[in-house]
């Protein structure tokens, strides 16, 4: 009789979404990295790591808009349900190399949104041929492209998944529109916080005023 035998090999491939439950019971550690402007937290058996919004690296100047800054990063990291598992850590400081090497290392994205101003807006939304809907998988993120400026909204887990098939993709279209019309507040955005999405936002959002707002969705 013969046997067939199957060897099972875990590969870590570094920015698959990780179905992560975060275990901060150790008192965290938190170090930022000004070059990188990322913050990493160690606590328990792994090692969070964030990049920081021009507003949030401006909280790191002072101790007292730095601990609301952390405590702010700790509730994202328990409240989040979306991790990447990443494995480089060669860019960063030798201090938090030191800190995180073999150790679990994992990513998570703020809403980088809360502290820009509110502002009064009447968005345009009519849906034209010069009417964009723009979209960036990796940060979680839309942006809406009219005739009066670039609307940008944060994902939720649902409309994530809207992504993945063409009919699901104008469904969400759909939300985006109804969601800006149903607005009561927007918030501008710092020019900073549109470079760090793709280039497709980036390119369709340059040169036009950039407005955030939040869906009920998520």
């Amino acid at each position: 009789m013969k046997c067939l035998i199957l060897i099972a090999f875990v590969i870590v491939v570094e920015g698959i979404t990780d179905t992560h439950v975060p275990n901060l019971t150790a008192t965290p550690t938190f170090l930022y990295d000004n070059s990188e402007h990322a913050m990493f937290v160690y606590g328990g058996s792994a090692c969070y790591l964030t990049h920081l919004s021009h507003d949030q690296r401006d909280m790191t100047q002072s101790s007292s808009t730095l601990a609301a800054l952390e405590e702010h990063v700790l509730h994202e990291i328990t409240s989040n349900k979306k991790y990447k598992q990443i494995s480089k850590l060669s860019q960063y400081s030798s201090e938090i190399q030191q800190l995180c090497q073999e150790k679990l290392l994992y990513e998570f994205h703020m809403t980088h949104f809360d502290t820009a101003p509110t502002v009064a807006h009447n968005p345009n939304v009519t849906v034209n041929t010069s009417t964009q809907f723009l979209f960036d998988r990796h940060e979680d993120v839309a942006a809406v492209v009219t005739d009066t400026g670039c609307y940008v909204a944060n994902l939720g887990n649902h409309e994530q998944d809207l992504l993945e098939t063409s009919s699901g993709i104008r469904q969400l279209e759909a939300i985006l529109k109804r969601e800006l019309v149903a607005g009561n507040h927007y918030k501008a955005v710092d020019g900073v916080d549109i470079r760090r999405y793709g280039q497709e936002i980036m390119t369709g959002c340059a040169g036009l005023d950039t407005y955030a707002f939040h869906l009920t969705h998520q």
